[in-house]
């Protein structure tokens, strides 16, 4: 039963990877690190159109789902209800394309830039590697690599959604319920936005080159510490190299520990601030209900479409943390290499 288990599961990964065509040298993202880092987007602007148009529409439909069912179910129509599922089915369609190429590409700059890091490094003076860590290159090619998965992931697949979002929530309010409530709505929105935006990242410019220094640290005393294994025993040096490491990892765990606590404690103000954002225009709805301003289905939908489109919105101090670490860190092994040294003599 293993065995068969295996087997299947040896098939399954060779049909996609066989589906996906991934695995040609020419797929691999060429990264110049001369250029600035976000030339790497601009290269593939017409990939990124496209992938960007497939989470617009998502999330449009998505938030609007409601007043869309709510008016498909008064028109009483099966039309009406087929066209909606209709649209839903291409869009989610198209957002699973998108979602492909996306994959493909997050992969090919992550690998690409792997391999551009480490073909630069080979050309390089050797005398310039006796002046830096190995510990400490390798880190920062590890970190830039995944730096760039995460501001991908955090731009597309989250903080786009959620300006889509509230865009979707605060036009439809102004025209298909109330202008006061769309105002309404618009005002809290950008508070808590405008907080979340800037406690973030002044947050994330308080702590970030900090964890940086101290992650390099301890990096690069463990690589250096194992390279030289061999010396460090010869020499009986070994308590002091532990105790080395002991202090810099108690350093990246107390910078680190502290980063992620101040973190929350911005995003606990965030989210209270949006609960009471949800708590006021309810209020308001009720007292549109009792004035018989609005029907009771608008107002229920509305409160359900703010939910739907919004509610995200309290995470964003968290997508745009990642995108401010990621640009840093991406940056961090960008002027790394600049300034590492040169070659002077024909290499590859």
């Amino acid at each position: 039963m293993i065995s068969y288990i295996k087997e299947l599961s040896n098939r399954y990964s060779k049909f996609w990877l066989n589906t996906t065509n991934m695995g040609k040298p020419e797929n691999l993202f060429s990264i110049d690190f001369k250029k600035p880092w976000w030339k790497v987007f601009i290269e593939k602007k017409i990939l990124f159109i496209f992938i960007l148009s497939g989470r617009v529409l998502s999330r449009i439909i998505t938030t609007m789902l409601p007043a869309f069912i709510t008016y498909a179910v008064s028109s009483k129509k099966f039309s009406s209800f087929g066209l909606l599922f209709s649209v839903w089915m291409f869009a989610e369609l198209y957002r699973f394309v998108s979602i492909v190429y996306c994959s493909k590409f997050i992969s090919s700059v992550m690998s690409g830039l792997k391999y551009s890091s480490y073909k630069f490094f080979l050309t390089i003076d050797p005398i310039c590697h006796s002046k830096k860590s190995t510990g400490e290159v390798f880190s920062k090619i590890e970190r830039c690599a995944y730096a760039y998965e995460k501001l991908i992931d955090a731009t597309i697949y989250d903080v786009l959604p959620m300006i889509v979002g509230v865009a979707t929530v605060v036009i439809s309010s102004f025209f298909t319920i109330n202008l006061k409530l769309g105002l309404l709505a618009f005002a809290f929105l950008f508070v808590i936005c405008a907080f979340n935006a800037f406690a973030i990242l002044f947050n994330s410019v308080a702590f970030e080159n900090k964890v940086i220094k101290a992650d390099d640290d301890v990096k690069r005393g463990g690589v250096e510490s194992l390279i030289q294994i061999q010396l460090v025993r010869s020499s009986f040096a070994t308590n002091e190299v532990n105790k080395d490491m002991e202090g810099k990892n108690t350093s990246y765990m107390a910078v680190d520990g502290t980063f992620y606590i101040s973190f929350h404690a911005l995003m606990f103000i965030t989210r209270t601030l949006y609960l009471a954002s949800l708590c006021v225009l309810g209020l308001y709805i009720i007292y549109l209900v009792v004035n018989n301003l609005i029907s009771i289905s608008v107002g229920t939908t509305f409160l359900v479409t703010y939910l739907l489109g919004t509610y995200d919105v309290v995470k964003i101090g968290d997508k745009l943390q990642q995108a401010v670490r990621s640009i840093t860190r991406i940056k961090d092994l960008f002027d790394f290499i600049n300034n590492f040294g040169r070659k002077t003599f024909p290499v590859l």
